[in-house]
């Protein structure tokens, strides 16, 4: 008997202290979601889930409760199906202490405050305080009105910043249709320019195409009676000293018209067909310096020499390899004299490059056809042998 009164009351003891743990547990959220309902009211209403059977409350912590969760509710923009729960909030503390009524009144909660005002109002009226229930109802008229110029701020609010979005909207499109027609304009002018410098350059590479082909055909053509004299000269053993000589002198004035014209070729080849001609840095340097021989008129041996014997060797045959093997005790102005003259220059000009007078590339040519074991040194003898060795064409030995 006595041991199943102990189970008793063993058991009863294990019960009060489960109650109590639950009841200290919902105090504990009723707590911790009042401190988080202005900040944060959705963890408001995740705390206020996590209290098990709510309906089952009483007294204070049914009425924290139902005040706590219509005011998350509230803030959280979810509407309340019905007053019940500001009822039981304000049955609760009705019959406690007005002081506690006033202290929930004091919410900055409007949507709690409409409907305590508008409860204590019909009860107040079904009671007959009518002086109390005026009050009431001004306060839930003001609670109202506040509600309404809420609302009319909020959307005055909203339509400002519909206004501020689009009018930005509309800037920032402005703003990039003036880049595309920006960008669409310089493409535009682009494509003109690319178009204008494309349609000159192919007329201007049509004209030297033609002036090419026919520098060529003129080249063919002064080959042609090179090769018809020199076979005259060759078979023709009756043939006079003279007329011989009136022969060679032809064939020399050809072959240097000729060289002037194969050299007017390569350099149209060089500038107008670059595609299609890989030239190195050492062959367009001694082109440039032979531009600037033949057309601006200046030479500087020190800088010049190398370029215009490289020239001399594309050009002609290998002649200033040829010359210097020959004769290796040329000095570098007498090589001047003989690289400027198988350009076809005239003495005067040679003498203006060099800045000398003629009577010292008279004295130059003198001790040049020396060196050449010539028995006459005369300029005319000094020009022919130039030209004649330029086109490899000199039997002298």
């Amino acid at each position: 008997m006595k041991n199943r009164q102990t189970t008793i009351l063993y058991v009863l003891l294990c019960c009060a202290c489960l109650f109590s743990c639950q009841r200290d547990n919902t105090t504990k959220l009723l707590e911790l979601a009042e401190a988080q309902i202005w900040e944060n009211p959705d963890s408001t209403l995740q705390i206020l889930e996590q209290i098990p059977s709510p309906e089952k409350l009483k007294g204070k912590e049914q009425a924290d409760y139902a005040l706590l969760l219509t005011q998350a509710k509230y803030r959280c923009n979810i509407l309340a199906p019905s007053d019940s729960l500001i009822n039981i909030t304000i049955d609760y503390y009705k019959e406690k202490s007005d002081s506690l009524l006033n202290a929930a009144l004091k919410t900055s909660d409007l949507s709690a405050k409409v409907n305590i005002y508008s409860i204590l109002y019909k009860r107040t009226e079904e009671d007959e305080q009518y002086k109390k229930a005026i009050g009431y109802l001004k306060n839930y008229i003001a609670v109202i009105d506040s509600i309404r110029d809420e609302l009319k701020s909020t959307e005055i609010r909203e339509l400002q910043l519909k206004y501020d979005t689009s009018a930005i909207l509309r800037q920032k499109t402005e703003i990039q249709m003036n880049w595309y027609l920006t960008i669409v304009i310089g493409i535009l002018i682009v494509i003109t320019l690319i178009f204008l410098y494309s349609y000159s350059l192919k007329i201007y590479r049509k004209q030297k195409g033609e002036e090419l082909f026919q520098q060529k055909q003129e080249s063919i053509k002064l080959q042609e009676r090179i090769d018809g004299l020199q076979i005259m000269v060759e078979e023709n053993e009756n043939l006079h000293n003279l007329e011989r000589e009136e022969a060679l002198n032809k064939i020399i004035a050809l072959q240097n018209e000729k060289g002037e014209k194969d050299i007017r070729i390569k350099q149209l080849e060089i500038m107008f067909r670059a595609k299609d001609i890989s030239i190195s840095s050492t062959d367009a340097e001694a082109l440039q310096t032979f531009l600037r021989i033949t057309e601006q008129k200046e030479y500087t041996p020190a800088t010049n020499r190398d370029n215009l014997q490289h020239w001399l060797n594309i050009t002609h045959q290998d002649f200033a390899i040829r010359l210097n093997d020959k004769y290796p005790s040329l000095t570098g102005r007498e090589k001047d004299i003989c690289y400027l003259t198988a350009l076809g220059l005239s003495l005067d000009t040679v003498a203006q490059l060099l800045d000398v007078q003629p009577r010292s590339i008279e004295r130059y040519i003198s001790r040049i056809c020396e060196k050449f074991s010539f028995s006459k040194g005369s300029k005319e003898s000094f020009i022919d042998f130039i030209m004649a060795y330029a086109h490899n064409r000199y039997k002298h030995t």
